[in-house]
């Protein structure tokens, strides 16, 4: 019960940085954390007779979890460059749309005007 206190505080800040942010429940940073709990709780659950954890197991553990993280990171970079890209494309299109149909309405207008005027 002793260590469980540094937990749940962990767990507290957590929930706390989630709500400050607005991150949702199924975020994948949120899954990494979930996974490295569980993993710091399996190391807690060893039996006292079995062997510890050698310093190369858990070395070897956490230049996987660099190697995942890194390639998350790479993998949200290009999501949100690819994003920002496709967001700036609308506003250009939307500009375009805005002022494609206010030359088609003058142009209109004044056809109209002119054929009003040879018409009558």
């Amino acid at each position: 019960m002793h260590e469980e206190g540094p937990l749940n505080e962990v767990r507290a800040g957590v929930i706390r940085w989630q709500q400050k942010y607005g991150i949702a429940d199924g975020d994948p940073a949120l899954a990494c954390l979930e996974l490295f709990d569980l993993y710091v709780a399996s190391l807690r659950e060893r039996k006292t007779d079995t062997t510890p954890l050698r310093f190369e197991e858990f070395r070897s553990t956490m230049e996987f979890l660099d190697q995942r993280s890194k390639g998350f990171t790479k993998h949200a970079s290009e999501l949100t460059q690819e994003l920002r890209l496709v967001t700036s494309t609308h506003r250009q299109l939307r500009v375009f749309n805005i002022t494609s149909l206010s030359i088609t309405a003058a142009v209109t207008f004044t056809a109209g005007l002119i054929l009003g005027i040879y018409l009558w």
